[in-house]
C-alpha cells in the first residue's frame, strides 16, 4: 500500500508521460483499478499507441475492452501467423471509423475482407497522416478485384497523408499527394514512382525494396528529396547506373544502398569511384555482397583521406560482405558471422582481423539479429558486436554451445532460431548443451523447415523444460492430434503456435483440415479459454495443408485475477522509480549528448511501433523530455538535477 499511495502523489502530467513508455497492456493490466485517480487518468489518457501485432490474446481482449477509440493515436493490426483472423475480432469491437484521433494505422498481412471495410472508411479519420499496409497473399483474381477498390481508396486518402509505406503503387496516377514526405514502397516494378514524384511537392524520403529501380534514372529532378534507400533484389548494379540515379536527386543529403544477391559489378565496391559521387552528401550507407569473397586489397580504395578524415566513413569486410561502419540500422541490423571467415577494416592500424585477434576492432553497436556459425566461445564476440544489443540469435548445431551463456551475456535476447542439419547426432548435440539449465528470457522459438522423424518430433517436447517462458513458436513439426495436444500442454505461457505438417500427413487427416474442428478439440483437451485457428495451403490448386496455426487465450490454471494485481503492480512501481532514479534516466550535460540522446530515443520509437511520422514524434518527444525534467526537478528535490541538465526516459 505504501508503494501505491507515493505512486498516486505523482502529478497527472508526469504519469501521462510515463504511460508512452510502456506497452497499452502493461499499463492496463498494472494500473488500472488501484483507485479512483488513477482509474480517471487511464480513462483520460488520449495518447494510447496499441500495437497488436504477436500480441497474446488475454491482452488483445483487454486492450479492447479498456479503451476508447477516440484514444488512440497509432493503431497495429495483424492477421500474421500468430494472431490469426485478429482484424476480424478487432472489428467486431470497434468501427474503423470511430478512430477519430488516428493518425497512423499499420495494417499487416490483412485479410481482404477487413482491408476494404477499413478502406472504405478510412477517409473519414481527418486526423490520419501515416498508412502502412501489404498485399496479403492471394489469388491473381482477388488482387484484381482488390486494385479497383484500391484506387478509388487512394482519390480519398492520398491528398492528406504524410507516410505511406505499401507494395502497391500501381494504380495512384495523377493523385495528388501534396502532402506526402516519406514514401516506403516495395515489389517488382516501381513505374508510378514517376507519378508520385512529379505529385509530391514534399517528398523528402523514398525508400524502395526490390528487383529493378531503373526508373530512378529516367525521372523529372526531385528538388525536395533529401533522403534515398535502395534495397535491391535480384537485379546486375553498376556504378554507373547509381550515379545517373543520384543525379536526378540535386538535394540528396543522406543515400543507403543494399544489395546482398552477389550480382555486383567490381565498380560497386570501388571506393575511388563513390567517392566522385557522393562529395554532397551527409551520410552514406552501403551493403554488398560479391561472389567470390572480399579481400584486403578491395578495402584500400576505401583509406584514402576522404574516407577517412573528410567523411569519417569506416568501412568492414567480411566473408562475402562489404559494407560501412557507421552504426546505422540499415545496414548493420543484421550480421552473420563465420568463424572461419576473416574480417578486415579500414579503422587504422587494423589492416586484417582473423581469429580472435579483435582487441583493435570497434564493436558493432547496432546489431538486432544475429546469425552464427561459431565453434569458439561466445565472450570472444564482445570485441566485434555489442553483445548486449542482440534480440534475435540465430544458430547452427556447430553454435549450440553458446546457449549456456546467453543469459549471462545476451540479456535483451528474446528470439531463438534453431537451424537444422543432416546430422543423426543433431539433437543429441542440442539437449546435450541445454540439459539442466533454464534459459527463461526467450519468448519466440523458430525451428526451420527441415523433415524430422517421429522421435526427433517426441525429443522436441523435452524444450520446454529449457524455455519455460516461451510464448510464440513457429514451425514447430507435427504427425497427428496428438502430437499438437501434447505440446501445447508441456508449453504453459505459449499464446500462439504455428504447427508444420509432415509430408504424408495430409493424405490421411485431409478430411479434419478445419478450423472449427480443430479448435473444438483443442478446447476439450487443453484448458484455453480460446482458440483461434487457420490453416495454411500449398500446392497448385492451394489445396494441400502445409501449416496450422494457432492463437490462444490464457489457460484457466494461468488467469491473473485482480486480487493478485499487487506482486504485478510492485514490479511495475520498482521500474518507474528506477526510472527517477537511476540511470535508466540519461542525464545530459551537453549539446552534443543531448542531441545523440534525442536521435537515439527517435530511433528506438521508430523501431518499436515503426512510426513514420518522424517530425511529430521528435516535436513530441523534446516536449516529454521538457516537461519531464521540470515535473522531476519540482517533484523529486532528491535527485538534485542542475537546471541545465536535461532528463531523457530510455527504456
Amino acid at each position: 500500500m505504501n508503494q501505491i499511495s507515493s505512486f498516486n502523489q505523482l502529478p497527472t502530467e508526469l504519469l501521462h508521460i510515463l504511460f508512452q513508455y510502456l506497452r497499452t497492456e502493461e499499463i492496463l493490466h498494472s494500473f488500472s483499478n488501484l483507485n479512483n485517480r488513477i482509474d480517471s487518468i487511464l480513462n483520460f489518457h488520449s495518447a494510447y499507441r496499441v500495437n497488436l501485432q504477436s500480441i497474446g490474446k488475454s491482452h488483445f481482449h483487454l486492450i479492447c475492452e479498456s479503451i476508447r477509440p477516440e484514444q488512440i493515436i497509432s493503431l497495429r493490426l495483424s492477421d500474421d501467423i500468430d494472431t490469426p483472423n485478429q482484424s476480424i475480432l478487432f472489428l467486431s469491437y470497434f468501427p474503423i471509423d470511430k478512430f477519430t484521433n488516428l493518425r497512423s494505422i499499420s495494417l499487416i498481412r490483412i485479410e481482404f475482407k477487413s482491408l476494404h471495410e477499413i478502406f472504405s472508411k478510412l477517409h473519414n479519420l481527418t486526423r490520419l497522416r501515416s498508412l502502412s499496409f501489404n498485399y496479403p497473399n492471394a489469388t491473381a483474381e482477388k488482387l484484381n478485384q482488390f486494385r479497383s477498390t484500391l484506387r478509388h481508396f487512394y482519390t480519398r486518402i492520398l491528398p492528406q497523408l504524410e507516410d505511406l509505406s505499401t507494395n502497391c503503387i500501381d494504380c495512384v496516377e495523377l493523385i495528388p499527394c501534396s502532402n506526402l514526405r516519406r514514401l516506403d514502397f516495395n515489389g517488382n516494378s516501381c513505374e508510378n514512382i514517376k507519378s508520385i514524384v512529379q505529385h509530391a511537392p514534399q517528398l523528402q524520403s523514398i525508400t524502395f525494396h526490390g528487383n529493378d529501380f531503373g526508373v530512378f534514372r529516367h525521372i523529372q529532378p526531385c528538388y525536395s528529396l533529401r533522403r534515398l534507400s535502395l534495397t535491391v533484389g535480384f537485379s546486375l548494379l553498376f556504378i554507373d547506373k547509381i550515379e545517373q540515379t543520384l543525379r536526378n536527386f540535386p538535394n540528396l543529403t543522406h543515400f543507403d544502398i543494399k544489395s546482398t544477391h552477389g550480382m555486383n559489378d567490381a565498380s560497386m565496391i570501388n571506393g575511388h569511384w563513390w567517392q566522385t559521387i557522393t562529395q554532397s552528401l551527409t551520410s552514406f550507407n552501403f551493403l554488398f555482397s560479391m561472389i567470390g569473397g572480399i579481400t584486403e586489397k578491395i578495402l584500400d580504395s576505401f583509406r584514402t583521406p576522404f574516407w577517412l578524415k573528410e567523411k569519417c566513413w569506416l568501412v568492414v569486410g567480411f566473408g562475402n560482405y562489404l559494407c560501412t561502419l557507421t552504426g546505422s540500422a540499415f545496414n548493420l541490423s543484421y550480421f552473420e558471422i563465420n568463424h572461419e571467415s576473416p574480417i578486415y577494416s579500414t579503422i587504422p592500424n587494423n589492416e586484417i582481423v582473423q581469429e580472435y585477434q579483435f582487441a583493435n576492432l570497434p564493436r558493432l553497436i547496432s546489431i538486432k539479429t544475429l546469425r552464427l556459425s561459431w565453434k569458439k566461445s561466445l565472450q570472444s564476440l564482445s570485441t566485434i558486436v555489442d553483445l548486449k544489443q542482440i534480440e534475435c540469435l540465430i544458430i547452427s548445431p556447430s553454435s549450440f554451445h553458446i546457449l549456456r551463456d546467453v543469459q549471462r551475456l545476451l540479456p535483451r535476447l528474446h528470439t531463438l532460431e534453431l537451424e537444422c542439419d543432416d546430422s543423426s547426432s543433431y539433437w543429441f548435440y542440442l539437449f546435450d548443451q541445454i540439459q539442466s539449465i533454464q534459459i527463461k528470457q526467450i519468448r519466440t522459438l523458430r525451428f526451420d523447415f527441415s523433415p524430422y522423424s517421429q522421435e526427433e518430433i517426441y525429443n522436441l517436447s523435452k524444450l520446454s523444460y529449457s524455455f519455460p517462458c516461451v510464448e510464440h513458436i513457429y514451425s514447430w513439426p507435427i504427425t497427428s492430434t496428438t502430437d499438437m495436444v501434447d505440446n501445447l500442454n508441456q508449453f504453459k505461457q505459449v499464446s500462439s503456435i504455428s504447427f508444420h505438417l509432415t509430408d504424408s500427413i495430409w493424405v490421411f487427416w485431409k478430411t479434419r483440415f478445419n478450423p472449427d474442428v480443430i479448435t473444438n478439440e483443442i478446447k476439450q483437451l487443453t484448458k484455453y479459454s480460446s482458440v483461434t485457428c487457420q490453416i495454411g495451403f500449398t500446392g497448385r490448386d492451394n489445396d494441400t495443408p502445409q501449416s496450422i496455426h494457432l492463437w490462444l487465450g490464457e489457460q484457466s490454471s494461468n488467469i491473473v485475477f485482480f486480487r493478485d494485481r499487487p506482486t504485478m503492480f510492485e514490479y511495475f512501481s520498482e521500474k518507474i522509480s528506477q526510472i527517477l532514479i537511476t540511470p535508466l534516466y540519461t542525464i545530459v550535460q551537453h549539446n552534443s549528448d543531448l542531441l545523440i540522446a534525442q536521435e537515439n530515443r527517435r530511433q528506438d520509437m521508430q523501431i518499436e511501433n515503426k512510426t513514420p511520422w518522424n517530425d511529430i514524434a521528435m516535436a513530441e518527444d523534446q516536449q516529454k523530455e521538457d516537461i519531464l525534467g521540470r515535473s522531476i526537478e519540482r517533484h523529486s528535490p532528491q535527485l538534485n538535477a542542475s537546471k541545465s541538465a536535461h532528463i531523457v526516459v530510455r527504456f
